[in-house]
């Protein structure tokens, strides 16, 4: 096509010069449409982009009336309701543990031990903080005192996260009253 309009351009006395700047002005033409095009899309996608983080204004200023609105929640306060209820539950563990032990009792099962049942009883409640591998370091005479008694410590070796831990667990009218947990192993300055 080009060659036919430089034989017209020839033969019509034409520049070939002219010809060929006037080829170029077209293709840059074209080229300069085809990055007007592009531009413009990339803009329209800038465009919409700009409209998705409007949204993000307007969550903030939600959360902003939020915060105002529940400033009034005192997270020390939740802390403490919290420990309440968790002391609260092992009232209710201790309560329902007594309950089985009556009803057992009273099914004709009197000689129930009560040695088993305390180290279900710290063996449980270990597990409950965390610790695995719960193992009871006295021995059944000592748990059996303390077991008749009611009060006392035992003693207990644990893992948690792969670290073993040792201590004892407070009993106090029947109730475990404490753990005192620590690592074996003490860190060097």
């Amino acid at each position: 096509m080009l060659l036919g309009l430089q034989t017209d351009l020839a033969t019509t006395g034409g520049d070939p010069v002219t010809f060929w700047l006037m080829v170029l002005g077209v293709v840059l033409l074209a080229l300069g449409a085809a990055a007007a095009w592009l531009a413009l899309g990339k803009l329209r996608d800038l465009n919409e982009l700009a409209g998705r983080l409007t949204v993000l204004d307007e969550i903030k200023r939600q959360l902003a009336g939020l915060s105002e609105e529940r400033g009034d929640i005192d997270l020390r306060r939740l802390q403490h309701i919290l420990i309440d209820i968790r002391d609260g539950l092992r009232g209710v563990e201790d309560a329902v543990l007594g309950a089985v032990s009556a009803s057992r009792a009273t099914e004709g099962e009197s000689e129930l031990p009560a040695v088993p049942q305390l180290g279900e009883r710290v063996t449980n409640r270990l597990l409950a903080l965390g610790y695995e591998q719960v193992e009871l370091v006295e021995d059944s005479d000592e748990l059996a005192k303390i077991a008749v008694a009611q009060e006392g410590e035992v003693r207990v070796e644990a893992k948690r996260n792969g670290a073993l831990y040792k201590g004892c667990i407070r009993l106090r009218a029947g109730r475990i009253q404490g753990v005192e947990m620590a690592p074996c192993y003490s860190l060097f300055p």
